[in-house]
């Protein structure tokens, strides 16, 4: 009779921690599936449209299946939405385990600007693209540039 009632009070136990599991699930896939990333710049950087002033903030995608391009930046609490970015896909060779920001060539005077954006163990991530460089890409795509070379 007691070994039944220790299987019974096993069985109880392990569908407990079980419906645990399931319910702390969502949770932690949330963070990978936004992409959700705390990054602390010391002085200011550019991000298409504005920018940032130095201190911490959350860049994480839109919750989105069918749109993976877009970018909300918060504030560290992520009570403040201060941009979202329409960016376009980015892929590294060796993905790392940080969080990888790397930044745009310009002028001595003028903040360092954001290219792309990795999320720790990703090799896709997100190009941040500028006016300047949609009109680079514009113009090597237009007939006068394919004339020519």
């Amino acid at each position: 009779m007691s070994g039944r009632k220790g299987l019974i009070g096993s069985l109880i136990i392990t569908l407990f921690a079980g419906f645990i599991c399931a319910a702390l699930v969502p949770t932690a896939r949330a963070n990978a599936w936004t992409e959700r990333s705390e990054i602390t710049f010391r002085s200011p950087v550019q991000v298409p449209g504005r920018v940032l002033l130095p201190g911490t903030y959350t860049f994480q995608l839109l919750n989105s299946p069918s749109e993976r391009n877009v970018v909300l930046i918060f504030n560290k609490n992520q009570s403040k939405l201060d941009a979202i970015i329409m960016a376009v896909p980015a892929y590294r060779l060796y993905p790392t385990a940080r969080t990888v920001v790397t930044f745009e060539e310009r002028p001595a005077d003028t903040p360092e600007a954001i290219r792309t954006w990795f999320y720790p163990g990703m090799n896709y991530g997100q190009r941040f693209v500028y006016r300047h460089t949609a009109n680079e890409l514009a113009m090597k795509d237009s007939p006068k540039s394919a004339a020519r070379g």
